[in-house]
């Protein structure tokens, strides 16, 4: 039955493609990568100090949102960690409990794991009851820990697209419903953006891909709508009616719609429920 399923595009960032690759490999469901988002660090002595600042008045802070784990890479280092790990040793001294590290599911835990953080440390929504790993999945799980006063801190990242640089680092779709959530409970949110996301340097092999897409070989996968703007803002005068596409979320899924994709289906964001969805997904059939 596998050997009838269609190859899957990956979108995701380039460093994200290994665990995703071998977890499709498990499942015996081939993949290509061809990333439409390019993670690099911000840089610069601004965000330097705002960083700086942050870590060293970790206490402050009730919680520490993390949107993903180019977050977690980018903003943590073992200084950080081993800050953190302070407070939680000499709560007293501190002047209260380090912070709770929020996280919107399992790839950004892991990495928090992979750090050195304990499971106890992080909040995630539960990967086997919800539905989807974003904030107001997160919220249901959080929302107790916030009383008038909390401070939270989101690191996410920014777009080099967006018209406005100024204000880039406060804007961004979910966590946006988070942070107004959080607001309106009577906690303070800060920002501090760590990393850009950009349009990929496209290559000639990628052209090839979306002819193969487009013949109902492959099936696009995404998890950013982003991505999809990415893709669909390069090749502007493409229909993509004969396209199929996998998405990860509700946000995602009419992103694509909305775009002219012609076979979209919604799943939640496990390597289990994309294969299952791309096995039940057949090539449209010929005009």
């Amino acid at each position: 039955m596998s050997t009838l399923v269609r190859p899957l595009i990956l979108t995701r960032p380039e460093k994200q493609l290994p665990f995703w690759s071998a977890a499709f490999d498990r499942l015996h469901i081939r993949t290509v990568a061809l990333p439409l988002i390019e993670i690099a660090p911000t840089i610069g002595p601004s965000m330097q100090q705002a960083r700086t600042q942050a870590l060293e008045q970790l206490d402050r802070y009730q919680a520490i949102m993390h949107v993903s784990p180019n977050a977690v890479q980018f903003f943590w280092d073992q200084s950080g960690l081993a800050q953190w790990q302070q407070i939680a040793m000499n709560p007293a001294k501190a002047k209260g409990q380090p912070p709770r590290l929020w996280s919107p599911g399992p790839g950004t835990s892991q990495a928090l794991q992979n750090l050195g953080f304990t499971q106890a440390a992080i909040d995630q929504p539960a990967p086997v009851h919800a539905s989807q790993f974003d904030s107001e999945a997160l919220w249901t799980v959080v929302h107790k820990q916030i009383t008038l006063g909390s401070r939270v801190l989101v690191v996410r990242g920014s777009s080099e697209s967006a018209s406005d640089k100024s204000n880039n680092c406060n804007r961004g779709s979910g966590r946006d419903w988070l942070a107004q959530t959080l607001g309106n409970h009577g906690a303070e949110v800060d920002f501090i953006c760590v990393y850009e996301r950009r349009p990929p340097r496209w290559q000639a092999h990628q052209a090839a891909l979306v002819t193969l897409a487009e013949n109902h070989q492959f099936i696009w996968l995404f998890s950013s709508s982003e991505a999809v703007s990415n893709l669909t803002t390069h090749y502007p005068a493409h229909h993509w009616r004969n396209h199929s596409a996998i998405a990860t979320h509700p946000r995602i899924a009419h992103t694509l719609l909305h775009a002219g994709f012609g076979q979209v289906v919604e799943t939640r964001p496990t390597p289990e429920a994309i294969a299952a969805a791309a096995h039940a997904m057949q090539a449209p059939s010929a005009p």
